[in-house]
């Protein structure tokens, strides 16, 4: 049986969409990196998908998939005023 992967040392931290498409912004041990479906991270977590929901890796070494929740999109707090 294939190894199980361990789990990243990233975290989805927020997302981004252009005319090129879907990105994500991912924390991890190096800071903040944006990535898009084909980028390598940390030379061995390739982007596979990216969802509203979900980032897909697969991990090279051991050619697994792993997923990164995506957190949900929370309301913007709405600016105090003076009384």
């Amino acid at each position: 049986m294939d190894p199980t992967p361990p789990p990243p040392p990233l975290q989805v931290i927020g997302t981004w969409k252009d005319e090129r498409g879907a990105s994500v912004f991912i924390a991890g041990p190096r800071g903040v990196m944006q990535a898009r479906a084909g980028d390598t991270l940390l030379t061995e977590y390739n982007v596979t998908q990216i969802s509203a929901q979900q980032v897909l890796l697969r991990h090279l070494p051991t050619n697994r998939d792993l997923s990164l929740a995506v957190p949900a999109a929370t309301a913007p707090t709405p600016r105090a005023t003076g009384l």
